[in-house]
């Protein structure tokens, strides 16, 4: 008896923790060390006939082999207004290494509304499943963004029938012109966003916890800082895929990044060991290290690259770096607790207190407070904008607040998505992206009309933002 008792034991835990492989694989978390990530974008280019709105139940995937693989069941409501306004990321799904041929759609409550004389006639359809043909190749460690367009106007048979035409690609035609690059700290990515189409474009695999990023000045090279591996991503804006991996062989928990006019020296903050590590982009290697005060957080430069300032967010400093002898020559206190972020001009340091709830404004000759501004609840990120405008997130209330910098005070304050961090101000369109680190989105802000005009969905945890011009 107590033998057959064990064997049923062990039948229950092998069956057990087949579930669990399963439950694991329909999250999108990692199935095996051997395995990629997938992740999935719908969208809607033409002016649509009528009002349709369905949900995506389920995704399969069909191997070399032709067995299908369950990705996971969903849940996600689509309406073609919303897919002609934005882009929605259906999901990132985690995918044995590999090659893979077909993509199964399982569509379920579907709704059609035609004009408005037949407004009230629903059409009902049962649950049906939409194959669609590609092929891609999912590699260790890498992520393949698979597009797909509906075509509205062909997915309207008979004048009534919601039959779904989808085209269906592994990269968007429209790579080149004006990009932006977010780092994605817990998909382990950066996307690719171009900015006249408010659209992701690609998608790129870096190394894991990306945070800090730069591009150098003539854009053909963005530096990414990854925090949990301590390396340096260096991508190739030409191909938009990483050329090279620096490897940082001290330091904790990397955290930001700036680059100095020249292109060729990077100064990084490492948040855990308290320090800046000096690193060439032309051999990879290090130059020196900058000890300065207790958690440094973010890094800025100069417009002339005479002088780093760093936040240090627990000694509630900032420390000022000589770039020509790579040592700390001054340190600025007195503007509250926490210091974040900073924005420099050409006469004035603007510093962020995140605890303190206050912007102070230093003069860059002096290194004296000649200024504290408006209170924003928990500030935390800066950017310059339209007519003297100041523009900073407040991580804690959802929002952009406006200020003017002549007055000190707030304008105007936007919601925005969950958890805003970074900031990029594009001159070309005179548009604010704002980075939701809560949401997995980024909010397109109309500077002139102030209003948001754009939801773009991008990786799990972005933090921060930087634009290019390819």
């Amino acid at each position: 008896m107590k033998h057959i008792t064990m064997k049923l034991l062990f039948i229950i835990l092998i069956v057990s923790l087949s579930l669990l492989s399963c439950t694991i694989l329909q999250r999108g978390e990692r199935v095996t060390a051997d395995s990629g990530d997938l992740a999935i974008y719908l969208f809607c280019s033409d002016h649509l006939p009528a009002y349709i709105s369905f949900t995506v139940s389920a995704i399969d995937i069909q191997d070399s082999d032709k067995k299908w693989l369950s990705v996971g069941d969903l849940s996600l409501s689509v309406n073609t207004t919303d897919l002609f306004e934005k882009q929605i990321l259906v999901g990132e799904f985690s995918l044995p290494e590999g090659r893979y041929k077909r993509l199964r759609l399982k569509l379920s409550k579907v709704l059609l509304k035609k004009d408005e004389e037949s407004f009230n006639r629903v059409i009902r359809q049962p649950d049906m499943a939409l194959i669609l043909h590609t092929e891609f190749e999912i590699k260790r460690d890498d992520v393949v963004p698979l597009f797909m367009e509906l075509d509205a106007s062909n997915s309207i048979q008979d004048g009534y029938m919601f039959r779904p035409s989808i085209r269906i690609s592994t990269r968007m035609t429209e790579i080149k012109g004006l990009l932006s690059y977010v780092t994605n700290t817990d998909s382990n990515s950066v996307s690719i966003i171009n900015r006249e189409l408010e659209k992701v474009v690609g998608i790129i695999r870096v190394g894991r916890g990306p945070k800090g990023i730069t591009a150098n000045s003539r854009g053909d090279r963005v530096y990414v800082i990854n925090s949990r591996s301590n390396t340096i991503s260096v991508i190739d804006t030409a191909n938009n895929e990483v050329m090279d991996t620096i490897n940082l062989i001290t330091g904790i928990e990397p955290t930001e990044v700036v680059l100095l006019p020249d292109d060729e020296t990077l100064y990084i903050s490492n948040f855990g060991s308290d320090n800046i590590l000096v690193v060439s982009t032309v051999s990879g290697s290090l130059i020196a290290t900058i000890s300065v005060g207790v958690s440094p957080l973010d890094i800025a430069i100069d417009l002339k690259g005479r002088h780093v300032y760093v936040s240090n967010s627990i000694s509630n400093t900032i420390s000022v770096i000589d770039t020509y002898s790579n040592e700390v020559v001054n340190t600025i206190s007195g503007f509250g607790l926490r210091p974040r972020d900073i924005l420099i001009t050409e006469e004035t340091i603007y510093v962020v207190s995140e605890r303190s709830d206050r912007i102070s404004a230093i003069d860059i000759n002096s290194n004296r407070i000649i200024k504290t501004m408006s209170k924003v609840i928990a500030p935390f990120r800066l950017s310059m904008g339209l007519l003297n405008r100041l523009y900073v997130t407040s991580k804690v209330s959802d929002t952009v607040n406006i200020i003017h910098l002549t007055s000190g005070t707030i304008t105007r304050e936007i919601n925005v998505g969950s958890s805003p961090v970074g900031l990029a101000f594009d001159r070309d369109r005179n548009r604010l992206y704002v980075v939701n680190n809560g949401s997995d989105t980024i909010s397109v802000i109309d500077l002139l009309s102030q209003s948001i005009v754009k939801t773009i969905y991008v990786g799990k945890r972005p933090y921060e933002i930087v634009s290019i011009r390819n």
